[in-house]
């Protein structure tokens, strides 16, 4: 997007981009959080106060719509996280193992915009922690896509895996 002549500064471009995008935004995020006026709300708040906190470097970003978005994304995301934290529990071998990854949701929060390096890190990290078997059916069931039937024959496992 190239910015209009008549803006005459930054702060003219953060008010066309609130009043154009505002509604749109708050929408977005009411989807992705499943209907939660209260965390769409701030959510896309965050998201236009991170726009005005980074007022000089959005004036001259190619897409500064896009760069809304996957700034309130972001945001979303990281509700979800804080939605879910407490809850985040894996049966596993008849232990409950609470929050896997703590370091990676802890960075997650603390940080505004993931870029796809970090996001492949945090992915590797989690994968490295996967035994041997269970990286194999990962890899049978999300990469090479196989029915959790095909998975439970190839990996000669007597129940079914928790994916």
């Amino acid at each position: 997007m190239v910015v209009n002549s008549y803006m005459k500064d930054n702060h003219e471009f953060f008010f066309y981009l609130y009043d154009r995008y505002y509604n749109k935004i708050y929408k977005y995020c009411y989807n992705m959080l499943y209907f939660k006026h209260n965390e769409a709300e701030e959510c896309t708040q965050n998201t236009f106060l991170k726009a005005y906190e980074n007022l000089d470097k959005l004036y001259t970003h190619i897409n500064p719509a896009g760069w809304l978005y996957k700034t309130a994304h972001n945001f979303v995301m990281r509700s979800k996280v804080k939605m879910s934290k407490d809850s985040i529990l894996i049966e596993y071998n008849d232990t409950i193992v609470m929050s896997y990854c703590e370091d990676i949701i802890n960075d997650i929060e603390e940080s505004i915009i993931l870029s796809d390096n970090e996001i492949e890190e945090c992915v590797n990290l989690i994968l490295s922690n996967l035994s041997s078997k269970e990286y194999d059916l990962y890899n049978m069931f999300y990469v090479k896509k196989m029915a959790i039937k095909d998975c439970v024959l190839r990996s000669k496992t007597t129940t079914s895996p928790v994916i």
